[in-house]
């Protein structure tokens, strides 16, 4: 029971939940396929200088529904290594791994 009430309980989300999530997703994808920890924490710090969140309105469902919005971040997860070693630093060619990121974010 607790633990669908856990599950089950709605939060409020922000737009700059997405966006972070990307950063996340870049450098969890890093350590498991470098187990560079430092080079992951280097690439959420870029992503996290050289990019912004855009701005919308998360109810506004005539742009996109917010579950939608998970395909960037899982995207990026699912990410063969071979592309994680193949991209490295290059943050654009991550954000190509699904269309949902330019919904995401925008270079500053």
């Amino acid at each position: 029971m607790l633990l669908w009430w856990i599950l089950g309980c709605p939060t409020a989300v922000e737009p700059d939940d997405f966006c972070q999530e990307v950063g996340y997703a870049i450098a969890g994808r890093t350590q498991e396929c470098t187990g560079q920890t430092k080079v992951a924490e280097a690439r959420y710090t870029t992503f996290a200088e050289a990019y912004r969140c855009k701005d919308w309105d998360v109810a506004d469902t005539a742009v996109v529904h917010a579950e939608d919005l998970y395909a960037c971040p899982l995207a990026i997860r699912e990410l063969p290594c071979e592309l994680v070693s193949a991209y490295d630093d290059d943050l654009d060619a991550w954000l190509e791994a699904s269309p949902m990121c330019a919904l995401l974010v925008e270079a500053k």
